[in-house]
């Protein structure tokens, strides 16, 4: 399923619909958007001349986010194989 699809799907649901694999999987591909518009902004202030070390900061931090959200999509994906 598109990441487009996927995230209607999800905000269309319920709450208490969800799995927590899929609560996961969405906070996943929201912390990703995160990342892609934060990178995007730092490529355009650099073709400008104005990224400074603040925008690499945003972008560590978004990519952080990203990184700890997959992490427990991958808890959540093993725990479901265990099962």
């Amino acid at each position: 399923m598109k990441i487009k699809e996927f995230r209607k799907k999800y905000q269309e649901n319920n709450w208490c619909e969800t799995t927590l694999q899929e609560d996961a999987m969405y906070e996943f591909c929201l912390s990703m958007k995160d990342m892609k518009k934060t990178l995007e902004l730092i490529i355009t202030k650099h073709e400008q001349g104005e990224a400074t070390a603040e925008d690499a900061y945003e972008l560590l931090e978004a990519s952080i986010n990203a990184l700890i959200d997959a992490k427990q999509l991958l808890g959540c994906m093993i725990e479901k194989q265990e099962k």
